[in-house]
Order: structure tokens, then C-alpha cells, then sequence
């Protein structure tokens, strides 16, 4: 209540010196020391005030403080001096307050207090969420491996990379893109559920759970009970993320079974429920949280008409000489009050109402006439409805109570409760905003004067509100108050002149908000999520359900008794209410928002300040963009709606938290709108929607029963639903296999009962399915399927061992057929069907074929052995027709077999081992004969013969019977509908409600509508009450034609509702669901700003095909919000090993073949290969791979491993590939070419051809692939590099320093060439001067961002030093034209050496002739002659021109040279160095060769890569200066 007072929340203690003000450390050490609570002090000062007014000698014992108009400072002293006299009256005995001076002392009776719950456990949602990606965007590449550097490299050659330095680079952290989010409300908290993708084609590795994170805060720092990770690698065909298969390992143990039903039963994690099936589905789904228009709810009640109430006290009076109603009469003096409760009531309660003075007092016309309005003389309150555009006056009236009412107490703290009450209405009341009075939406428009109210008022103040949208109210005036119970239920019943005062639960003002949500696309369902607020209070409050029946009390006032009642403080149960209205986003102007929810009313119900989560899925009627708004709903109308005594008393509240699934479906113009939510349907009574502190326990509530309400009727249409309207087809398909006689679509129908659908066979997919309102028949195809029995299998077996054992099961092939057949030892070869056999006594069956059944063999393999014929070779050693063996040369180093077969010579073949290969061999068998002519003994001989062995395939036996019959169908095709949700198109007649009339009982509604003209269907909207079931009522429905349609219904069911009501009246009638707070002990949650906000908005489409996410690597995260997780940033992980590419070489090094090796890879030189030849991830769909150069890209490997460098980065921009590859090679110092076709990469500097490391020690000179001169060269140009190019510079370099499985952070290398002391130039050595290259602080820095890619301290800084270098020795290029046969060899990347006499100029000798001909160049010229070009600005001949300039003193006399440029001609034969950058074929035939200076030191190295200290005079000097940030 004391929200409601001022703004600030406390009354101003000006007016009361028991008000919230700050405690002094005096009070609070009073509070600590009793063990007090704050409110039970302040309700001490409170009643402390009230007791030091004017009071007899019985009050002797309290100090007699009276206020008085007196200066701030004296106030001041007043309420401090009642502070210290109420310490010292809590430290003291207590006085005799009650007692008679004389009486015997007795000790007070004072009942128990109740102190509720005050500390709840914190509760948290998500505040902000990741984006979801944009349709469009780029799928990110990942490149990453984890891993060592190499160290069998010489640190010699190498010193960027020291051998002892074990350094571990690679890694990345990446970004998940956002594919897939669904909030989940969870009453007490939210679950979030997001699918990321961290970039196409599957990665080497499932990322660690030591590297998740949100933001920038890991997951392993949450509890592991709070979420849960999963990870997919999903090939080319797709996949979803699995519960059980692809959590990641240790990352998280939120089990998927702790809230059921939000994990779909096959485990598919990213599914949501979709209203429209029933089931859940493979949805789209996206998350979003509102910025704006997300709050909603009545708040900041402003009282019209409401009287105000002081606290509940029990007051005893010991007094009794006077009759009670005398001593009353007294009390108040005269004062038009009556005692609350039955005859006899021996208590008297300070419960008394005041005139409030705020009050609607006239409804007005948008031409400024009067409506309606309220008398201003007497009580009186009347209903209107507004209508838009009408103008509601509300007063704040100035009077107040008259100060010598209830003497010797005085009316002033009431006064100044109202007085405050006035301000805060004021103060509350702003032009311009929004208000709910009664269910009509308002805005504030005028106010009588901008003078802010003061207390103590003596004008008032009146406002103008305009009606934005109809609704109704009251107008009651104000300056009135009731204190009886009749009028009270009076007033609740109907508004008549006899209404004082209007009830807490009656039409007020209020500020409103009202919450919008626009779809961001076209969708099939919305899911919104809610974070409500929802609670009471109330503070030190007398504990009435303590209080004693009229007996006892009397009882206690006879012997004297003291006795007061204890305090309650305690959160108490509060209803807030709101209903949910659309429109079509981008649909004509002034279109407004229509109902959806069916009339009905959805509710949150809370009685702590812990926050609720909840969620409405509203599922559409077409794939269509929406505007809904969530407007709140007074508790006045649900009091007359739905707990009052009008014809809507029966109607549920749709309650949202815990409860089962149910839907509110809301027909309107728009179509039908399927609200469901989580929660019940709840009856609100008088009984539960009063919280019991303010009910007295001793009174017995009573019983009321409401029987007759009407539940159903026999029939609910007096004709069916077009079919086309109720349901659509979505398709009508026969697939029918007429080898096989299966039926995977349609229907067979018996032919001589066609309407007979038991002998029907029905099918969808293969599955038996009813006809009905989803499978229809279709058309006939034209064919007749004959009738057959149908075998069924019953049992399989197979337990072969023997064929000779008994009791075994099994068949035997011969080939490919079978050969044998046994069911449990019984032989049944004939019962067995064979291919294509149709005899029904064939029981069984061969499960497998041959080439599924066990091979055994039954015989094993042998040698046949052959005899033949006794031999005789008269003397001939290869007689024909005979068989035979003898040795010759027996018993000597040349023994021999011959060996003779039916004439032929076999005697290779003797003595061989017969195999399935060699299948035949022969033998010496018994001697025959000794021969005198071959001088030898002449052996029979034998044929072995191989045999192959006898081998048996056994296989399993099933065993069935014949089922079906033998009746002829003919074919049809089957058709599939769904259900479709009506439109207003739709309609013959758009359903409203109809009242009912005949039988017994009243207030009996239906809803109807009508597809056609009279045929009409119908639901019960009000079940009415007093009916019976069986008896007949009627309806007349209005047919689109002017005819009408009457209908007879006859009600199936009726039920009975039973409420109790307090048989004597409670205190605060409806307080929880009352929109303005009766007592000032009360608090509730709406008194200063809404009680709900949107939390997050689910937006939900139903893809024609499933999601599979072809080719991602997924990343899936479970999460409840905590107090460490509110705001939901990026995920990511942590990647070790990025996509998985055709590498070129190992992890040593080595190079492999194409295709062995699919791996993840940091190699630069691997990665563009990838990208030039995968179809997947690259160009390889539109680049052959013949004319990528696999071989030079695997050189370019090994020198990117050999030399530490690594690529770990993501490539998620889109980007020209050429572009890329080129600009990122550089960095790894290759080149990136084109060479006869053929794309590559080479190395840019020389490198050691064993171990590919840089070789800085390489003479360039062995390297030169061709030679240039004057001869074979023509049309030559130097271009030199701009001087501001040639700038030396500080170079800042950036990389990253991976940390595994943490974040990453960036590292600055600062490199210049040091300036302690200059070091002699390589090239120094090939003249007498010194060339110095001196570094200095005041350098300009430019920075090297190397931080996209590179995890490697040595790459970074060889990179720097590089670029350090090449600036400061390359100076310029060249061009030139020469000959095909000259430049055969050359490719680009190559050294050449040119050779010219008179071709090379320098920047370092040109200089400028004045008006007189004194000279000024960038190097001295010697006396005497030099060959200059030169040119003069502005001269006749404009063109370059060439000459002898003779030199004396600096001057020269010659006046054709006078105010020119010139340039000395080298005409010393002079050979330098340079690398092709590129050679190109003119229209002419000459080859174009561009190349870039290469300078050399004196043994020939490349300047640019000079990397060590060098030693002048004795001094060893370092070439750079670094630091490191």
C-alpha cells in the first residue's frame, strides 16, 4: 500500500511521525536488541501515534505527545521524542492500558504471529541471445592443427626457432554460426537449445569440452549439470544431432529424460513440438529476445471510487455499564456506522471505510454532450460502456473527513492517508499516457490545471481520458463510503444509488502496457515466452484467523482480560490476467487486431517475487507474417466474468505453470488460431481467489452448489463438414508390385462387397491404415487383383552340426537350388517351395541363399589313383600307346625320370604334389622288366588325379502358414488428408454465440457457424445452469439467405459446480485478483510497473523436407539460465583440428600420394591446394585438377612445415580464391603462378633442397637461369621504387598466442633496424664507401596484422625482418623485351643476370643544372666529362635528350644544359641480379620480362636475407632492435 501512497513509496513524515522514514542507528539497535522485524516497529510507531492524542487518566502511563502546525524542526522533534518514549515502552513492563485503576493487573493474551517465507532462491532467464545467421551468409572454412614445430631443423640456419624450444603452436578459436534456437520455459527457469555450425565439410576431431565456451566464458565453468554439449561431423547425405550418440565426452551432464517431452523419443535433439501434429517435428526454429514493446500488464492502480481502509484492529471495551450499541453510538459519535457481523457480536472493529475523494464521475460525447454522469449530492455509481472516441472525467476531489469526528482521537492520520493518496493519484496521472479503465483502453489527454496537488487541498483536480478502444466501467462518486455488508453485495450485484463506495475488486484506472510481437518472417507457428512477477504481501497485519468466537471474547471483556492479536506477515497469492490478439503484418491500413483467444482469459498465479517462466505457442492458420499483441486484463472483468453471478460464472481460466498441454482455439475473420500452453484450466470462486489471512477461521464457510450446467448434446451439426473444408488432400498415390503382389499405397477392394471394408486391404508406406477422415479411397486403376492366400512366417531355425544327427534344422544347396530340407529332424524337402511355386501345402522355407549359408565340407579332397597297362618298349624309348618309367643315368649326379603316358612325355610332371591348381601327377609305380637294350629297369606308372572335395551350404529354415483368402479386389489409389484450419472464406456464417432457450434451467449459449446455408455445427459456450439431461431446448440459427434454421438439441450431459462461501463476510473479498489494494498492510507486484515481459520469441517452420544440415560440422548446446548464464552470447569451441582436406605431405614432413591422406592441415601451401581442387570446399568443380601442379604445391608443403610456418585461421568472408591466395602466400614467403598452365606455389627465397629450410646462405649466383645483354634484349625500363616507398620503418606485427583450449590473445612484436651503431651494408664490399642502414626510434611504425592466421612467434618475426629488409635493398625493377629461344628455361620465380653498357641509370645520380650552370646532384661529379640524359622543363624540345656535360668546380658553362634535369649514363659494364616476376608472350612474339632487383651481398647471398650481427672494427653489431608487448 504504501506504493500507492506517494511515489517514492512512503508516506511524507511530515504528515506522520510513524511513516517509512530512514531509521536512526538509535532504532536499530532498539530493532536489533528485541529481535524485531522493521515492519513490526514501525507498526509499533504507528499505533504509538494513535494512543498519544487526547486520552483519559486510564492512558496516564503513555507520554502525551500531540502534533501541532508548527515549524519542520519542531516536527522533528516530536518524532524523535516518540522514538525514545517507544524504546523505553518496549524496555518497560507493559501499562494497564485496558485495566480500571484499583483492578487487579492481569497479563495480556496476545495470539501466535505468522511470519511467511521472506528469502527465495534467485531465479534467472536468458536477457539477450546470439543472432541467427542471415539467410545469405557465408559457411565458414576452418584450418587449424594443433602440433609441435619441427626441431631436427640446424638453429644455425634457423634462428628464428631455437632447438630447445619446444613450442607448440596451431589452434583456433571459432565462431559456431547460429542454424537453430528454441527457448523452453520451465516455470522456474529457461532452457535455451541452440544448433551452431562451425563451417562446411566435416573437422578432424570432435572439439574438447575444455574448449566450449559462451562469449568469453567457458563452459567448464558452469556446472556440469546445467548444460549439455553435442558435436556432428555430418557428411555429404546430412544427418541431426543425436542424444546419446553425439554428446561431446565430458562436456556437460544435463540429462535429456529431466524434462520430458522436450527431447523427441528418437533422440533428436533440435526438434520443437508442433501444435498441428501433435507431435514434434523437424522444425525451423529461431530465437530472438524483443527490444522493445516486450513489457505488459495493468499497473500503478489509481482508486475510482474506493474508500479508504485503515488496518484491521480488535478493540476491547471493559466498560459495559452502557449497552453495547450505546457504547458504539459513543464511539463514533453519531457517526452513520454499523457494526460488521451478526446481532450479539460482543467485539468492536476498527474496520470502517472513508470517503476517497478520487472518482470517474462523467461519461462525455466526442461532440462534448453529456453521456452519463453521477450525482454529486448523493451515492450513487453506474455501468457504461465506452465507446471510442467518448471522454471519461475523472475528479480528485478536495474534501475530507471532519477533524472532530471520533473524538478524542481525531481523524487527522486518515486525512493525511487520503491527503497522500490524492497526491500520488496526481502525480500518477500524465498527459499522453495509457490507461485501462475497467477493460475500455484510455489515454490521458487534459488536466484541469498543471499545478501539482499538495496535501491539504482545498480545489481538486479534474483529468480528460479519450477511449482508443470500447470497453466498459463505472461511474460512481466518490465522496462516499459504505461500511455494511448489504451494500456491499448491493453494489457487486448491480449498480444502483444505493452503492457508497467502490469495492477493491471493482473497475478502477490503471496504467497499462501492452507487449507487440511482429513475426520477422513468414511462419506456421509463435512461440512466446513470458517471464512473469506475480505475488501479494502483506506486512504486520492482525492475524484475524486467530481471533476468537463472540463467546470467548465476551468472555474476556467480563473478566477484564486484555487480549490482542498477533501479526501476520506473509507473501500471499495474487492472479494476473491477459489475453492475446493479431493481426496480419502488412495488411490494409486500419486494420485492427482480432481476438484469438477465444474470449477466454489466460492467468499466472504467484505468491513469491521469484520470477515464473512460461510459454504460448500460438500455431497458425497460414504460413504467414504476424503482428500479436498481449493485452492485459483487468481483474474487474474476470470478477464479472468469471467468479461473479452472471452468465459467464462457469468459464475457465486458462492458468499457465504446471499442468498438463492444453489449446484454446480461436476462430476469428483471420482464420483458426491453436493457442496451447503448459498449465490447467482453473474455476475461480470467491473462496480462491481470497487469500486466508484475511478470513476469520471461526466462522464456518458455506456450501453452494450450481447444478444443471450443460456439458455436451447428443449431436453437435445437423449436417457433416464439407470434406473440402475440414480436411485438404495432400496426396493420392497406388504403388502396387504386381510381381510380387505388394501393396506399399493403395487399396484392394472385395469385389462382390465393395462397401464391406473389413475385406478391404488398406495401405500407406507398407502399413495397414483405416479408412476414414485421413485415408480415403481413390481412383480405380482400371485392374482386378485375384485372390491369394498369403504365407506367414511363424518361426526360423538353423542347428545344423551332422547331416546324419537327428533333431536338426536346416536346408541344403546344390548350387543354387536346394537339395535338402529338415524341420527338427523331420525331412521336408517336398513341403519346401521352391521358386516361384504357388502351392499352399508348402509350409517352409530357405531363409538365405547359397550365398548366404554356411559352407561345410562333407568329403575332403583326394588323389584318385590310375594303373595301367604292363609296359613294353622293345628297345624304343618314347613308344607309342605305352605307359612307362625307367631312370636313366641311376645312382649318378644326372639321374633322370622318363616318363611316357599313353606315347606322351610326362616326365616334367613326375613326383608333382596335385593341388586345386595343378590337379594331375604321376608316379613310378612296381619295376616291370629290366630293359637290355636302355640298359635299365623299366617301372610301371600311375596317374594321380586330383578330386576336389564334397562341400554342402547350409542354410536357416522358417517355417509358416497360408493366411488370406481367395477373393478377387479391385485397385484403387489411396488418398492422405490433414486437417486444415478454417478461414473466414470459409464460413456461410461466421461463428458467433446464440442464446438457447426452452427446458428447465437458464443462461444455456452455444457457438455457431455455418459452411452452407443450414447446415450448422455447434459447441456449448456456456453450460448455463438448472438443466437436465435428456430434455430438448432449441436454437434458431440466421442462414447468409435470410432464412432461418431451427434446430431441436437434446443435452447429453450435465455437470454440477460446488463453492464454498464464507458464511460470514471476509475482510478483503477477491483480493487476489483485485486491481486495487484494499488495506494499506497490503503490497502486490503490480504496484509499480508491469508484472510480465516477453522473454523470447520462438518463430517456427515446417519445411517441406527434413533439415539434415548436408555437409556441416554441428555444434549443439543444452543450457539452463543461471545466475553465471543471463546473457547468451556466441558459442564457440575450441578447434584443434580444422576440415579435413587431401593432404600433400605428412606430419613429418613426408610427401604422400593423392588420396591417402584426408587430414587436418595449418599447411598454407595445402590449403590452397585444397581450395583450387575440392569440389567440396573449393574451386575443384570449376578448376581441373590437371592444372594445379600437385608436385611443385608439395615443395611448397615442405617448406612451409620445414620453416615453421602455419595457417591456423577461418575463412569466412567471401573473397576472390586467386586474390586470397596470393595475398596469404606472401606471408609465408612464396609465390603464388601460373606456369604453363598450371597453377602452384614456389618458394621465394632459396632453400636447401634436403630439408627445404631457407638457405640465406645460398650464392644466387649458381642459381641464374639466363643471361641478358645488350644483344639479346631491347626496349629495357628501370622503374624505381617511390622514395616514400623506400622508406625505412618500425614494424609492429601482430600474431596470436593460442592458449589450448582457452582464448587466444594477441601479441605485438616491435622491429626496427637498431641504432646504437651502424652496421656496413652487404653490398659494402664491392666499393670503397660505406653504406650504412641505421634504424631510428622517430621511424614511422606501420603495422603487420598477422593475427588472422599466424600462432608463431619465429613466423612473425621472420616475416617482419623480411619486409624490414626487402625495403630497405629493393631499390627497382626492370623490363624488356627479348627472344622466345632466349627465355625457353625461364619460368617465373626465376634469377637472371642483366648485362648493359649503356642501360642502367640511377636515382642516386641525378641532378639539376640551374640558370647559370650550377650543379646540384645527389652524389658529387668530378671534374670533367660525364654522359648525362636530360631534359628541360618547359624548352623547346620537350623530349629526353642525351649529352656530354662537362664539370668543373660544380659548374658547367655549356648553356644547353641550364635549367635542366639530368641523370649520369653508367657507362661501365655493370651485371645485376634480378628474379622474374612474370613473362608474358606480346603480339609481336617477344617474350615481356619483368623483374625485380635482387641485391647481393659479397658471396652472393640474397641481401634480404642477411640475418645475423654483424662485426665492424672489432664490434659485434645487431642488425635489429625488438621488444615485445
Amino acid at each position: 500500500m504504501a506504493a500507492i501512497q506517494r511515489p517514492s513509496g512512503d508516506m511524507d513524515p511530515l504528515q506522520r511521525s510513524y511513516s517509512r522514514r530512514s531509521l536512526l542507528p538509535i532504532e536499530q539497535q532498539i530493532i536489533d536488541a528485541l529481535g524485531l522485524t522493521v515492519e513490526e516497529y514501525w507498526e509499533f510507531c504507528r499505533l504509538a501515534d494513535c494512543r498519544a492524542k487526547e486520552r483519559g487518566e486510564e492512558y496516564a502511563l503513555v507520554p502525551d505527545v500531540v502534533a501541532a502546525e508548527t515549524a519542520t524542526i519542531i516536527l522533528i522533534n516530536i518524532a524523535i521524542s516518540l522514538v525514545f518514549t517507544a524504546a523505553a515502552a518496549l524496555l518497560a513492563p507493559k501499562p494497564a492500558s485496558f485495566q480500571r485503576q484499583g483492578d487487579d493487573r492481569l497479563g495480556e493474551i496476545r495470539t501466535a504471529d505468522i511470519r511467511g517465507q521472506t528469502k527465495f532462491a534467485e531465479l534467472f532467464g536468458f536477457d539477450s541471445l546470439q543472432d541467427l545467421a542471415a539467410l545469405g551468409s557465408i559457411i565458414p572454412l576452418i584450418f587449424a592443427r594443433r602440433s609441435k614445430l619441427p626441431y631436427d631443423i640446424d638453429s644455425t640456419t634457423n634462428p628464428e626457432q631455437p632447438e630447445d624450444s619446444q613450442t607448440v603452436v596451431g589452434g583456433i578459436r571459432a565462431k559456431g554460426l547460429l542454424v537453430w534456437s528454441q527457448l523452453l520455459s520451465k516455470s522456474s527457469h529457461q532452457e535455451l537449445k541452440m544448433l551452431t555450425t562451425l563451417g562446411l565439410s566435416a573437422l578432424g576431431a570432435t572439439p574438447s569440452a575444455e574448449g566450449l565456451a559462451v562469449g568469453d566464458q567457458l563452459l567448464r565453468n558452469y556446472q556440469d549439470a546445467r548444460y549439455a554439449a553435442y558435436f556432428l561431423n555430418n557428411p555429404n547425405s546430412g544427418g541431426r544431432v543425436t542424444e546419446g550418440r553425439d554428446n561431446i565426452l565430458s562436456a556437460g551432464s544435463l540429462e535429456a529424460g529431466e524434462f520430458i517431452g522436450d527431447i523427441h523419443k528418437d533422440g533428436d535433439v533440435f526438434k520443437a513440438f508442433y501444435r498441428a501434429t501433435e507431435s514434434y517435428e523437424s522444425l525451423i526454429c529461431g530465437t530472438r529476445t524483443p527490444n522493445s514493446q516486450r513489457s505488459f500488464g495493468c499497473h500503478t492502480p489509481i482508486p475510482n471510487g474506493a474508500a479508504f481502509y485503515p488496518d484491521y484492529e480488535l478493540v476491547q471495551i471493559f466498560d459495559r455499564e452502557k449497552p453495547l450499541q450505546v457504547l458504539i453510538q459513543d464511539f463514533f459519535a453519531g457517526r452513520d456506522v454499523v457494526a460488521e457481523g451478526p446481532p450479539g457480536i460482543k467485539e468492536l472493529k476498527v474496520n470502517l471505510a472513508y470517503a476517497g475523494r478520487q472518482y470517474a464521475e462523467a461519461l462525455v460525447n466526442e461532440n462534448g454532450t453529456v453521456n452519463t454522469q453521477v450525482s454529486s449530492t448523493a451515492p450513487n455509481a453506474v455501468g457504461v460502456d465506452i465507446e471510442e472516441g467518448q471522454s471519461v472525467i475523472f475528479r480528485s476531489a478536495p474534501g475530507r473527513e471532519p477533524e472532530g469526528n471520533f473524538p478524542p482521537h481525531g481523524v487527522s492520520d486518515i486525512n493525511t492517508a487520503i491527503d497522500q493518496r490524492m497526491v500520488d493519484v496526481d502525480t500518477n496521472i500524465n498527459v499522453g499516457d495509457l490507461y485501462l479503465f475497467g477493460t475500455a483502453l484510455v489515454q490521458c489527454v487534459n488536466a484541469s490545471h498543471n499545478r501539482p496537488l499538495e496535501p491539504g487541498e482545498t480545489v481538486g483536480k479534474t483529468y480528460q481520458f479519450v477511449c482508443k478502444e470500447r470497453g466498459n466501467a463505472t461511474l460512481i462518486n466518490g465522496n462516499y463510503a459504505v461500511n455494511d455488508k448489504a451494500t456491499l453485495d448491493r453494489f457487486a450485484n448491480s449498480f444502483g444509488n444505493s452503492a457508497k463506495s467502490n469495492p477493491p475488486y471493482g473497475h478502477h484506472l490503471q496504467k497499462v502496457s501492452i507487449a507487440t510481437i511482429v513475426n520477422n518472417r513468414a511462419c506456421d507457428q509463435t512461440e512466446i515466452g513470458l517471464k512473469s512477477v506475480v505475488f501479494k504481501k502483506v506486512n504486520s497485519f492482525a492475524n484475524i484467523e486467530s481471533q476468537p468466537d463472540d463467546a470467548t471474547l465476551a468472555g474476556f471483556e467480563d473478566g477484564r482480560q486484555p487480549f490482542s492479536l498477533g501479526r501476520v506477515t506473509t507473501f500471499q497469492t495474487r492472479y494476473s490476467f491477459f489475453k492475446i490478439e493479431c493481426r496480419e503484418v502488412n495488411s490494409a491500413n486500419g486494420s485492427e487486431f482480432v481476438d484469438i483467444s477465444d474470449g477466454q482469459v489466460f492467468a499466472v498465479k504467484g505468491n513469491s517475487p521469484q520470477a515464473q517462466y512460461n510459454t504460448v505457442r500460438i500455431t497458425h492458420p497460414k504460413r504467414l507474417q504476424y503482428e500479436f499483441r498481449i493485452k492485459p486484463v483487468p481483474g474487474s472483468d474476470v470478477v464479472d466474468r468469471f467468479i461473479g453471478t452472471g452468465p459467464d460464472n462457469t468459464n475457465p481460466l486458462q492458468l499457465l505453470g504446471q499442468g498438463s498441454l492444453n489449446t484454446v482455439t480461436g476462430r476469428t475473420s483471420l482464420g483458426e488460431f491453436n493457442i496451447s500452453y503448459t498449465g490447467v484450466q482453473e474455476r475461480l470462486y470467491a473462496d480462491k481467489a481470497s487469500n486466508d489471512e484475511f478470513k476469520f477461521s471461526s466462522i464456518a464457510p458455506v456450501e453452494i452448489v450450481t447444478g444443471g450446467i450443460v456439458v455436451d448434446f447428443t449431436e453437435d451439426k445437423n449436417a457433416p463438414v464439407p470434406l473440402n473444408i475440414a480436411y485438404e488432400l495432400v496426396a493420392d498415390t497406388l504403388v502396387y508390385d504386381e510381381d510380387t503382389r505388394e501393396l506399399k499405397y493403395g487399396v484392394l477392394v472385395n469385389v462382390p462387397d465393395p462397401n464391406d471394408n473389413s475385406l478391404a486391404y488398406v495401405r500407406w508406406n507398407g502399413e495397414p491404415v483405416e479408412l476414414g477422415e485421413i485415408y480415403r479411397i481413390g481412383a480405380f486403376s482400371g485392374k482386378t487383383v485375384e485372390g491369394k492366400q498369403e504365407w506367414v512366417r511363424q518361426e526360423i531355425q538353423f542347428n545344423y552340426t551332422d547331416p546324419s544327427n537327428s533333431n536338426h534344422s536346416y536346408v541344403q544347396f546344390d548350387g543354387s537350388r536346394v537339395s535338402l530340407a529338415f524341420w527338427e529332424g523331420v525331412n521336408v524337402t517336398n513341403q519346401l517351395e521352391q521358386p516361384n511355386d504357388e502351392d499352399t501345402t508348402k509350409l517352409y522355407r530357405s531363409v538365405e541363399g547359397v550365398g548366404q549359408a554356411d559352407r561345410v565340407v562333407i568329403t575332403p579332397a583326394t588323389e584318385e589313383r590310375v594303373v595301367e597297362d604292363e609296359p613294353n618298349l622293345n628297345g624304343e624309348k618314347f613308344a607309342s600307346n605305352l605307359f612307362y618309367v625307367f631312370i636313366k643315368n641311376a645312382g649318378t649326379d644326372q639321374e633322370e625320370y622318363v616318363a611316357v603316358w599313353n606315347g606322351v612325355d610326362v616326365s616334367d610332371e613326375i613326383n608333382q604334389v596335385v593341388t586345386p591348381s595343378s590337379r594331375v601327377s604321376y608316379r613310378a609305380g612296381s619295376p616291370a622288366y629290366f630293359d637290355t637294350n636302355l640298359n635299365t629297369t623299366v617301372y610301371r606308372i600311375y596317374r594321380i588325379r586330383y578330386v576336389d572335395p564334397v562341400v554342402g551350404y547350409f542354410g536357416k529354415i522358417e517355417k509358416g502358414s497360408y493366411v488370406g483368402d481367395l477373393i478377387d479386389r479391385k485397385l484403387y489409389s489411396i488418398q492422405k488428408y490433414q486437417r486444415r484450419n478454417s478461414t473466414a472464406s470459409d464460413f456461410d456464417v461466421f461463428p458467433v454465440d446464440y442464446n438457447v432457450t426452452g427446458g428447465s434451467g437458464t443462461g444455456l449459449v452455444v457457438f455457431a457457424g455455418s459452411y452452407a446455408v443450414g447446415q450448422w455445427q455447434w459447441v456449448v459456450r456456456n453450460g448455463g445452469s438448472g438443466y437436465k439431461a435428456g430434455e430438448a431446448v432449441s436454437v434458431t440459427f440466421p442462414n447468409s439467405d435470410n432464412t432461418t434454421t431451427g434446430v431441436t438439441l437434446y443435452i447429453n450431459e450435465v455437470t454440477q459446480v460446488t463453492r464454498l462461501a464464507q458464511g460470514k463476510e471476509q475482510l478483503n473479498l477477491f483480493d487476489a485478483v483485485a486491481d486495487y489494494p484494499k488495506y494499506q498492510a497490503e503490497q502486490t507486484s503490480h504496484q509499480e510497473g508491469p508484472e510480465h515481459e516477453i522473454a523470447y520469441v520462438n518463430e517456427q517452420l515446417k519445411p517441406e523436407s527434413e533439415a539434415k544440415y548436408n555437409d556441416l560440422s554441428l555444434l549443439g548446446l543444452r543450457v539452463l539460465a543461471g545466475k553465471d548464464w543471463t546473457s547468451m552470447g556466441q558459442l564457440s569451441a575450441y578447434i584443434q583440428e580444422g576440415i579435413k582436406v587431401d593432404r600433400l605431405i605428412n606430419d613429418n614432413g613426408v610427401a604422400v600420394d593423392a588420396g591417402t591422406l584426408n587430414a587436418s592441415t595449418n599447411n598454407f601451401a595445402e590449403i590452397a591446394y585444397a581450395l583450387l581442387t575440392d569440389a567440396r570446399i573449393g574451386a575443384g568443380k570449376l578448376i581441373p585438377s590437371a592444372t594445379v601442379d600437385r608436385d611443385a604445391m608439395t615443395i611448397a608443403a615442405k617448406f612451409c612445415y620445414a620453416n615453421g610456418f602455419r595457417f591456423d585461421s577461418v575463412i569466412e568472408d567471401r573473397q576472390a580464391l586467386r586474390d586470397f591466395i596470393s595475398a596469404n602466400a606472401a606471408f609465408n614467403l612464396l609465390d603464388f603462378t601460373i606456369i604453363g598452365g598450371k597453377f602452384a606455389l614456389k618458394p621465394s627465397v632459396p632453400y636447401n633442397p634436403s630439408t627445404y629450410v631457407i638457405d640465406r646462405n645460398k650464392d644466387i649466383n649458381e642459381e641464374i637461369k639466363a643471361l641478358f645483354t645488350d644483344g639479346n634484349m631491347k626496349d629495357m625500363q628501370v622503374t624505381f621504387v617511390p622514395a616514400q616507398e623506400r622508406q625505412l620503418f618500425k614494424a609492429a606485427v601482430a600474431y596470436r598466442e593460442e592458449v589450448k583450449n582457452g582464448f587466444s590473445q594477441q601479441k605485438t612484436l616491435r622491429i626496427r633496424f637498431t641504432d646504437t651503431a651502424p652496421y656496413k651494408s652487404p653490398d659494402s664490399a664491392r666499393n670503397d664507401n660505406f653504406k650504412f642502414i641505421k634504424g631510428s626510434e622517430t621511424d614511422p611504425e606501420e603495422f603487420l596484422d598477422l593475427t588472422s592466421f599466424c600462432t608463431n612467434k619465429s613466423h612473425a618475426s621472420m616475416i617482419a625482418k623480411y619486409k624490414l629488409r626487402v625495403r630497405a635493398h629493393t631499390d627497382h625493377t626492370i623490363s624488356f623485351k627479348t627472344t622466345p629461344s632466349s627465355a625457353l628455361a625461364l619460368q617465373a620465380g626465376d634469377y637472371i643476370k642483366v648485362v648493359s653498357d649503356r642501360t642502367h641509370t640511377s636515382r642516386f645520380n641525378n641532378g639539376s643544372v640551374d640558370a647559370s650552370g650550377g650543379i646540384t646532384s645527389t652524389t658529387t661529379l668530378n671534374d670533367g666529362p660525364h654522359d648525362v640524359f636530360f631534359w628541360t622543363p618547359g624548352g623547346t624540345d620537350t623530349r629526353m635528350q642525351e649529352g656530354t656535360m662537362n664539370v668543373s668546380g660544380g659548374k658547367t658553362g655549356d648553356p644547353l644544359f641550364f635549367k635542366s634535369i639530368f641523370t649520369t649514363v653508367q657507362t661501365d659494364r655493370q651485371a645485376r641480379v634480378y628474379r622474374v616476376d612474370s613473362l608474358t608472350i606480346d603480339d609481336e612474339g617477344y617474350v615481356d620480362i619483368i623483374g625485380t632487383h635482387q641485391e647481393l651481398t659479397i658471396g652472393g647471398t640474397l641481401a634480404t636475407l642477411v640475418d645475423r650481427a654483424f662485426t665492424v672494427d672489432g664490434q659485434n653489431l645487431e642488425q635489429f632492435e625488438i621488444s615485445e608487448d
